[in-house]
């Protein structure tokens, strides 16, 4: 990384390469409507990389496969929580 100066912001510098990558866990959290999900994965490894989507005026798109290998502790790739979002009164 290099400092912002007077003539560039602060420059950072990506290396990409085909080294495998470690093995981590997820959470991907996301919301249909009233309802909440949650996704665990405690033992997930990015095992594919597609390309990234650069558009004007939108978010940066990245497409990845992640692989969920059994927790053993949970006997469970992965365990989904869900919240309907309907409280009682």
């Amino acid at each position: 990384m290099t400092a912002a100066t007077p003539s560039a912001g602060t420059l950072r510098t990506v290396k990409i390469n085909a080294d495998v990558l470690p093995h981590k866990p997820f959470v991907f959290e996301m919301k249909d409507g009233d309802a909440k999900i949650r996704i665990h994965v405690p033992d997930g490894q990015v095992n594919e990389v597609g390309e990234v989507t650069y558009n004007d005026g939108e978010l940066i798109g990245y497409t990845v496969t992640i692989e969920a290998f059994r927790d053993t502790d949970l006997n469970a790739n992965a365990v989904k929580y869900i919240d309907d979002g309907k409280p009682t009164a």
